[in-house]
């Protein structure tokens, strides 16, 4: 309609002239793709502006662009994108209720799109940072069902085993990493997903699997950064599975190799209970001296200073005993461990 209203500018006086009536239609549409041509340009370049606002957390700055793009290029042909941008930028404001209206508007435009399970996703995470683990594992396993072959699946899957992991629902985060491990083998959550499962299988008691899981990891596994914490729960496995030279095999291991390891303090007491499982009172009461010289602010010296005069009084060098209880009992008047100590004493 609009190339017929302006055919008025292309009738010569003389009459209808087919050919230059072609050519003005020509003329116009030529001048219309332009226009929609530098229309399109404008509304990129605004796109643009918005996601360089997000990344750099400037999410007010973002929706303010995003609104302006939604408002005043309504036929634009990236509503879509944007639309998707302004409900990320509302959620990592915590704008939670209104993303989620955003959301539910934006599945009745677009159904079955797959930016509809990054969206879940995001909400999920939004709440999982909050701490809200079973609000966010709602969202991670809808995206999941609704969209088990997309993008997100993987990382949704991942997150369900967070969800879990950190719910202290232990038995399900296990099932939830093997799930991961099973269909992704190649996920960027690989390592990391098969040492929370092996903890997972350990904390359930069940030893040897973790055993088994943790050694695959270290074998396999060299370069990783928490390897550390496998070689740790290594030895933890053989202590509980009563394999203790294997296990202060291990820890000492660590110590050698990672001496400033997060771990240190529990592997030094660990080795102490190593040797008194053994029976070596001497060698346990040297790791545990170890861990209250080296290790000044753990957590564990209360038990290492009651486990110093315990294996003193095994090695019947009564005065080295008392004088550890009376550290205790001095350091931590109100510990159980002191109460105990007071009548070794």
């Amino acid at each position: 309609e609009i190339y017929t209203l302006s055919l008025h500018d292309a009738l010569p006086i003389s009459g209808l002239d087919l050919e230059r009536i072609l050519q003005k239609i020509l003329e116009l549409k030529a001048q219309q793709r332009s226009l929609a041509e530098k229309e399109d340009l404008k509304v990129s370049a605004w796109y643009r502006v918005g996601l360089a606002y997000y990344e750099l957390a400037r999410y007010y700055e973002a929706r303010i662009v995003y609104k302006e793009i939604l408002t005043g290029f309504p036929q634009s042909s990236i509503l879509k994108e944007t639309r998707h941008g302004m409900i990320l930028a509302l959620l990592e404001q915590k704008k939670i209720d209104m993303a989620r209206e955003a959301y539910l508007e934006f599945l009745s435009l677009y159904p079955g799109d797959d930016l509809v399970n990054n969206i879940r996703f995001m909400i999920g995470l939004q709440f999982a940072r909050q701490e809200k683990f079973a609000e966010a594992l709602e969202e991670y396993q809808a995206g999941l069902e609704e969209f088990p072959k997309s993008s997100m699946a993987e990382n949704s899957q991942y997150e369900v085993a967070n969800s879990y992991f950190y719910m202290n629902k232990l038995k399900a985060a296990g099932r939830a990493y093997q799930k991961l491990i099973d269909n992704w083998p190649k996920s960027q959550w690989l390592t990391i997903s098969k040492l929370r499962a092996a903890y997972c299988y350990f904390a359930q008691g069940r030893n040897q699997e973790a055993l088994d899981r943790y050694l695959e990891l270290y074998r396999n596994y060299q370069a990783v950064e928490f390897m550390d914490e496998v070689i740790y729960s290594i030895g933890l496995c053989y202590f509980e599975l009563g394999k203790y030279r294997d296990s202060i095999a291990k820890l000492e291991e660590l110590l050698e190799k990672f001496p400033k390891s997060a771990f240190m303090p529990e592997a030094l007491y660990k080795i102490g209970d190593n040797y008194f499982n053994l029976e070596d009172f001497k060698k346990a009461r040297e790791a545990y001296q170890r861990l209250i010289t080296e290790c000044l602010w753990t957590e564990l010296r209360n038990y290492a200073l009651f486990q110093i005069g315990m294996t003193s009084y095994y090695l019947e060098e009564y005065e080295e005993m008392v004088s550890a209880y009376q550290m205790l009992a001095r350091e931590f008047p109100k510990d159980e461990l002191a109460a105990e100590a007071r009548y070794w004493i």
